[in-house]
């Protein structure tokens, strides 16, 4: 029996192994930031803040956080970069949102009833404006998280870029190649065929989940200012990955634009 599913996950399983011969670091690093994010969570899940206060509701927010990079990371395992940013885009969301409510722990209401607040969006219109001030556009970008507004315009970027089949996307999908003067051939991509475009997506990521935890630890810290665990270093990863992101860009410039944006990489 012959089938192409089994076929498309043997490839996927054939390039999970590929992935791990050919990046045996990156996935260490991988694994190291999601253990310091989880330390992160651990501090907030056993202790009270300086100023006394219980912050285990944030629990979930950072156990979303961990879920969506681990598949986010699964789908570049596969060389599926294109996956990877959709998948990736609620962890993001979800930082933000732990921004917002260390901004104004009244903000945690609004978002709790954001749909009784467009239910009644006509006969509350002033709640209605607040939450819209709140969690909508440039509302969404916390003063509390360092990088937010970095954060809030990627999320912004992935939307647009991989969200919804615009042209760019369209255009990213496929490619067409001639088979004589009557005929084409039309492929459409499941796996990353450009290399240097796949280790860019990969750097983009393992820098972007890192810079997440390093900021997510900063704007934490003023609320446990003696837990060291809140310390996110970032500055090693960035001097052994940056050389070779120059050098991606220097034999691929088009790929600068989705380091800068979607990595954060400053080259």
């Amino acid at each position: 029996m012959k089938s192409e599913l089994l076929t498309y996950t043997s490839i996927l399983f054939y390039n999970r192994q590929i992935f791990l011969l050919n990046y045996e670091k990156e996935f260490k690093a991988f694994e190291d930031s999601n253990e310091q994010l989880l330390k992160i969570a651990k501090v907030i899940s056993k202790k009270r803040s300086d100023q006394n206060e219980s912050l285990v509701g944030l629990i979930p927010f950072f156990l979303i956080i961990e879920r969506q990079t681990t598949n986010a990371f699964d789908c570049l395992c596969q060389y599926q970069s294109y996956q990877t940013w959709i998948v990736f885009r609620p962890a993001l969301e979800a930082a933000l949102i732990i921004g917002k409510f260390l901004d104004d722990p009244a903000n945690a209401k609004l978002w709790k009833n954001r749909k009784q607040i467009w239910k009644n969006r006509k006969q509350d219109k002033e709640r209605y404006k607040k939450y819209k001030r709140e969690f909508e556009g440039d509302g969404l970008i916390p003063l509390s998280l360092p990088h937010g507004r970095e954060f809030r315009q990627l999320l912004t970027k992935i939307n647009d870029e991989f969200m919804h089949v615009n042209f760019e996307y369209f255009n990213r999908s496929h490619s067409i190649e001639d088979i004589d003067s009557e005929s084409v051939f039309m492929k459409l991509n499941y796996v990353d065929e450009d290399s240097k475009e796949h280790k860019a997506n990969l750097l983009s990521f393992l820098h972007m989940y890192r810079l997440l935890g390093s900021s997510l630890g900063q704007a934490l810290a003023s609320k446990y200012s003696k837990e060291q665990a809140l310390n996110v270093e970032i500055e090693s990863i960035e001097k052994i990955w940056k050389p070779e992101i120059v050098e991606l860009i220097k034999e691929k410039p088009s790929l600068k634009e989705l380091c800068q944006t979607f990595g954060l990489w400053r080259i």
